[in-house]
């Protein structure tokens, strides 16, 4: 799936990352998610640290691949999800932080081999360097945002379309400008009521096999939905993934349903007593 869009693929923004074939067109890397995280599950449920090798080897495979496709913000995502999985297999706080430290040198390193990573750093930092350039998008969504105070502007009274990308990187802060800081607010809590939940549903759940899919999903969710809120809200520089559930897409949506819709039914599976060690 993921070596498809070199193939038949499409470059958005910078980013080849999206297939068309005929009149269909979807991004592979969205619909990967779900038997990433299957693979995975199946290989951090086994006994042995060379199936935890299995899985890094498959990760880096995918973090490769991804950022040939200069499609950072998904390959972020995959690395996070990965280092959150081997943590909660290994209970050692090492492998997260070490993790942290080579993906912050590999950004610096990227940074001075590709100019748009470079450029969305240099955004970040200084957004106002280049305000009709560079800097719009993110300008535009921060007035957006802080405007119009705590009750917005009212439905359809505010102006989003002054952000470019309004209706997927930036869905958001036209969010914040309609609807105010308090609405806003609470899409936040629910994406963290959403990580409660997940978290009870594994703690209830027997087999290994089902826990791995039910944390993999929602971690899936939940730090895809920090990447771009911090994104957008200049917490960390931006990247281009869709907020889980809002943001207009087919392939995100189609996806955080299967995943969200399978982490819920997870515990109405019944298990019986004699092979849910074995799974």
């Amino acid at each position: 799936l993921l070596l498809l869009p070199f193939f038949f693929g499409e470059r958005v923004y910078g980013a080849l990352n999206w297939v068309s074939i005929g009149v269909i067109s979807f991004q592979p890397s969205e619909i990967t998610k779900i038997f990433y995280i299957i693979i995975g599950a199946y290989f951090l449920s086994q006994t042995g640290n060379v199936h935890i090798i299995k899985f890094m080897i498959l990760t880096i495979a995918i973090f490769i691949i991804l950022m040939a496709q200069r499609d950072l913000g998904t390959a972020l995502l995959y690395s996070c999800t990965f280092m959150a999985l081997v943590y909660i297999k290994t209970s050692n706080i090492l492998y997260p932080i070490i993790g942290g430290i080579v993906g912050i040198i590999g950004v610096a390193i990227l940074a001075l081999i590709f100019s748009h990573i470079q450029l969305r750093i240099d955004v970040w930092l200084n957004p106002f360097d280049d305000i009709f350039g560079s800097g719009y998008q993110l300008i535009q969504g921060l007035f957006a945002m802080g405007t119009w105070g705590v009750m917005g502007s009212g439905l359809t009274l505010g102006f989003p379309d002054m952000i470019p990308l309004v209706t997927t990187d930036f869905i958001f802060a036209a969010i914040v400008e309609e609807l105010g800081v308090i609405v806003g607010v609470c899409v936040i809590f629910s994406y963290l009521m959403l990580g409660v939940i997940a978290v009870e549903i594994s703690t209830n759940t027997v087999s290994l096999f089902l826990k791995y899919i039910v944390i993999g999903y929602t971690t899936f969710i939940v730090v895809q939905t920090f990447i771009i809120l911090a994104g957008v809200m200049q917490l960390i520089p931006l990247t281009g993934v869709t907020l889980p559930f809002v943001s207009y897409g087919g392939s995100s949506l189609l996806s955080c349903i299967v995943m969200i819709v399978t982490v819920l039914s997870i515990p109405r599976i019944k298990i019986n007593e004699g092979t849910k060690h074995s799974e």
